[in-house]
This record gives structure tokens, sequence and C-alpha cells, in this order.
């Protein structure tokens, strides 16, 4: 239990606590208990009239974050656009968590089907990341994969191989090379094949991707299944 004493000098720290609870709940996929110590920190941040301490940012993003795990968007969209409007009042506006807000706005958009707006913010997200880190990045290759995506979605599928080749690249420079990232931007580059009906390379590139997904998860985990079927699924055009 945690006693939470009068007086606005600890509620920052008590805060804080409960903000570590609400990670570990979150680390242990115990989405509710999370919410519910997340949702106790900010209260005591309101109760304090101290909304928009930089702490109330982190807190409404992990909410967020909860809330797209449970595939509550709209929620999740709400609770991300109150934590990139404090993050503005507090930090320059290059700084890398402005622009991984905008880069968690954009994934609630993409599942939200609105790619114009996913575009927008994604696009944001990465020429703050290209400004702020070094070209090889990691961050740098999930913007060029998530804008890549977009592109599919959108039927642009040139547009779309240009940004997942560049995600690629970085990727297999800055990632070990079983990383399963590494077999993810296989897997993109491979179905904008499967569109272009180029089932060689598509092929070659899904095998690639299963190759890796293989010493990392058993023969049952969703991503082997996933690129066994996309394979399966190819691999009819090659009769």
């Amino acid at each position: 239990m945690i006693h939470e004493q009068k007086g606005s000098s600890n509620y920052r720290n008590i805060g804080n606590l409960y903000g570590c609870i609400g990670d570990v709940h979150r680390s242990k996929r115990e989405l509710k208990r999370s919410l519910e110590n997340y949702k106790k920190a900010t209260e005591l941040y309101r109760n304090a009239k101290d909304e928009d301490h930089p702490n109330m940012g982190y807190l409404y993003n992990n909410i967020a974050v909860v809330y797209y795990d449970q595939k509550k968007y709209i929620e999740a969209l709400d609770f991300h656009k109150k934590s990139l409007a404090i993050e503005e009042q507090h930090l320059p506006s290059n700084h890398p968590d402005i622009a991984g807000s905008h880069n968690n706005i954009g994934g609630v958009y993409y599942h939200l089907n609105k790619y114009d707006l996913a575009m927008e913010h994604f696009q944001q997200s990465l020429q703050i990341w290209l400004k702020s880190l070094p070209g090889d990045h990691p961050n740098i290759a999930m913007s060029h994969n998530n804008i890549g995506l977009v592109y599919y979605n959108l039927n642009k599928y040139d547009l779309a191989m240009e940004h997942h080749q560049q995600s690629l690249k970085i990727r297999l420079k800055s990632l070990p090379g079983d990383h399963c990232d590494i077999a993810m931007s296989y897997r993109n580059i491979a179905l904008i094949h499967e569109q272009k009906r180029e089932w060689k390379q598509a092929l070659e590139l899904l095998e690639k991707a299963l190759n890796i997904h293989q010493r990392a998860f058993s023969s049952q985990h969703p991503d082997v299944l996933q690129v066994k079927a996309d394979i399966q699924r190819v691999s009819v055009n090659l009769k």
C-alpha cells in the first residue's frame, strides 16, 4: 500500500511510484491494473493543480499506450495528443520525444485507416528525428517503415518501396542480422513485390524473413505462421 500524505511536497514522489507500478503491470501485460495506477498518478498532479508538469506528458503517453494495446484507439489518440501538448510546452521543437509522440499519433491514425493524418504525423516524426538523431538510428528506420506502410495502403507501391528499402538499409547497419525488425522489413518489401507480380523477388525475401523468425520464435508463433502463409500464397504463382 502507498500512504498518500497531505501536501503538495510529496505528490510528485507518490505519483512517480504509481507510475512505476503502472510500468511493472504493463510489462506483465496486466493492462487494467497498469491503467489504474497511471490514472492514480495523474489524479495526484491534477489535485495539486500541476497538470502541465512534464511528468504528466509521460503518464499520458503511457495511458495512451495501454489503450492502444487494448485496441481502444480513440482513447489512445486523446491521451497521445495530451502528451504531445505538454511536451511542446516544455521541450524544444526538435526534441526526440516530440517526434516519438508524432509517431505514436500516426500509428493510431493508421489503425483507424486515416492514412492522410497518419502520414502527416509520421512525416513530422521523421523530420524531427533526422535533425536530432544519428542517420542510422533505429527510430529513423521505424519512421521510414511506417511511411512505407501508409504508401502501401494507398497503393503507391514505388513510394512504399523507397521507404521500406531505406528502413531496411538502416536496420541492416544498426541492428544484429537476426533482429526481427529486419525480418519485418524483408516481409514488407516482399509484399510490394507481390503486388507488382514480381513473385521470385517476393519469395526470396519472404524466405529470409522466415529464416530469422524461425530462429527467434516457436513454430506456432504468429509471425512464423504469417510468413509461412505468405510463402504459400506467393509460391502458387511460381508454378
